[in-house]
């Protein structure tokens, strides 16, 4: 009976664990959102701008996928590297301009 208990906390831990690493990955939606998304200051550290609503990108297309490598591996550092993962024609820097080519959300590898 001890031997089903554990398989059991260890079934329930690894589907936590998988539901929790799944809210804290930030996603973008299936379509770019009506309101385009915006730079805006990271509350935890003022010296980096964040997206205001990841949500509101869309997927990258695919004759833009290479740009959108070439725009987040410019943030890429030795023990990080990023990839694009949304795309938004719209999407507005911090001052509320909008991106002449566009923004990518760009996420962790």
């Amino acid at each position: 009976m001890q031997i089903k208990s554990v398989k059991v906390a260890l079934v329930s831990l690894f589907a936590v664990s998988v539901l929790a690493s799944c809210a804290l990955t930030p996603s973008v939606g299936d379509k770019p959102g009506e309101v385009p998304p915006m730079l805006v200051v990271d509350a935890k550290d003022p010296k980096k701008n964040t997206w205001d609503n990841p949500a509101a990108f869309g997927p990258v297309p695919a004759e833009l996928a290479a740009n959108g490598e070439k725009v987040c591996s410019s943030l890429n550092t030795e023990s990080m590297q990023f990839k694009a993962i949304g795309y938004h024609q719209k999407a507005r820097a911090a001052d509320g301009s909008i991106f002449p080519n566009g923004g990518y959300f760009c996420v962790r590898r």
